[in-house]
This record gives structure tokens, C-alpha cells and sequence, in this order.
């Protein structure tokens, strides 16, 4: 356990900023997204005029509403399958999803109707965290505090020193759900240097060391449309990742 200041309790993911989430639907190859995109996008922005295309291919197109979300369609090739993906992102998103739940009910709907969807094959909410730290050292303190991991007494190959940029991932899996809950540290750094013509503007560089909690909650089993709303699925889905989070945080 580290002495500092910043870390003198037990990790909570309350303590944690709500980064990024992400609502994909997969369903089997559905090969109407290539005559049907035109449509789908027109119908969306209609609802959501301030659309912006940001990608658009015969197997993938992207729009961005704002800075803060995002929406796409498309068609993955995997060595072990294929299907298409329908996935609406939002990044800092409010505590609850309402925002997302109510942007992604729009954009299912249309979606399903337009791409003639009767079932889904998977149902999945992604969700990172993050919790910034002054160094490496003590954001690599606190995920080992919760002894997911088990590091023995040093040193270790003749080096001195603390671990850093510790990792824990751990997946299951029923007939029916899956989960993954994924830890690790991350050093980022950010530099700007403007031009030399944007007077009064100074450069900076900034190192960011962060504790990242990515928890993916997702079904197996086929789901009916009729049986899928957006909203009570979100809302089921970061109750289960509220509620089980800290088992992992405390270590119990």
C-alpha cells in the first residue's frame, strides 16, 4: 500500500470518471446496409440535424453528433465470424446513459427497420473509467492494493523497484451472458506546440498516469427485436457493473 496522500482507501468507482460508453448490437451479415445507408442516415438526421459524416464506405459509416457522440454501421469480417454491428458511443456521458439510452432508441429504430432486423446475436454496453494519479508508481500501487494481482517480494532479476504498469484482465462466460473486466495503468503524454503565428498561445506538455476500469457486459444467446429496448437494457446492464465493481476494487 503506497503512503501517499492520494490513495488512502479502497478504490470505489465512484471515484473513477464516466469516460466512455458504447451500445453494439450485432446481428448476422446484412448485406442491405450497402443499398439502405442513404436512407438510414437521411431518416437519422432528420431527428438529429446536427449530424456530421465522418466516415463513409461501402462497409463502414460513422457520424458524429457534437464532440460527444458517435454512430456507426458496419460489416466485420472475423476469422471466426461475421456479422454487422450497429454501435452508438457516447463519451463522457451523464452517470445514468439517459443521454445515450435516448439517442440510441432513435438510432436502433431506424436501423432495425431499415435493415429488415428480426433478431440480434449479441447484445453488448462497454463502459471505461478513469482515475488519474499524480505517478506511475502510485496509480500502479493502487491497482495492486486490490490483490487481483499477486506480486512477490522483491527484487526481482536483479532489478529494484516497484512494478508499473500492472494489468489484470479476467473474462466469463454462461450460455446466456458474458463479462469482462479489464484493469491496467496507463502513462499518456500530451504536447502542443502551436505555430509561430498564434501569438499568445504557449506550449505545453502534460503526462497523464491513470488507473483505466473497462467493463464489458454482454449477451450470447439470440434476442428478439421486440424483445430489445435500448433503454431498459442500459439501464439493467451499468446496474450489474455498479453493483459488481467494487468486488474487484477491494479485492473480495
Amino acid at each position: 500500500m503506497t503512503d501517499s496522500k492520494e490513495f488512502t482507501k479502497p478504490l470505489e468507482l465512484t471515484d473513477f470518471s464516466f469516460v466512455r460508453a458504447t451500445l453494439e448490437l450485432r446481428c448476422v451479415p446484412n448485406y442491405l446496409h450497402w443499398d439502405r445507408s442513404g436512407s438510414i442516415w437521411t431518416r437519422f438526421i432528420e431527428k438529429k440535424p446536427n449530424l456530421k459524416i465522418v466516415e463513409a464506405s461501402p462497409g463502414k459509416t460513422v457520424f458524429t453528433l457534437g464532440s460527444k457522440y458517435s454512430f456507426a454501421i458496419s460489416l466485420n469480417t472475423l476469422e471466426t465470424d461475421e456479422y454487422t454491428s450497429i454501435a452508438a458511443t457516447a463519451n463522457e456521458p451523464h452517470a445514468s446513459l439517459k443521454d445515450l439510452s435516448e439517442l440510441a432508441e432513435v438510432f436502433v429504430e431506424i436501423v432495425v427497420r431499415e435493415l429488415e432486423i428480426s433478431e440480434y446475436k449479441r447484445i453488448g454496453l462497454r463502459s471505461i473509467f478513469h482515475k488519474n494519479f499524480s505517478t506511475l508508481r502510485v496509480a500502479s500501487e493502487a491497482l495492486l492494493s486490490t490483490r487481483l494481482i499477486s506480486v512477490p517480494e522483491g527484487p526481482h532479476f536483479g532489478i529494484e523497484g516497484s512494478a508499473t504498469l500492472p494489468q489484470y484482465l479476467i473474462k466469463w462466460e454462461d450460455d446466456k451472458r458474458g463479462a469482462m473486466v479489464h484493469l491496467t495503468v496507463e502513462k499518456r503524454s500530451i504536447e502542443f506546440n502551436p505555430p509561430p503565428d498564434w501569438e499568445g498561445v504557449a506550449p505545453f506538455k502534460k503526462n497523464i498516469n491513470r488507473l483505466v476500469a473497462d467493463f464489458d457486459y454482454y449477451t450470447i444467446a439470440s434476442v428478439a427485436v421486440g424483445q430489445f429496448r435500448a433503454t431498459d437494457w442500459l439501464n439493467n446492464a451499468l446496474h450489474l457493473i455498479k453493483r459488481d465493481s467494487g468486488k474487484f476494487f477491494r479485492g473480495a
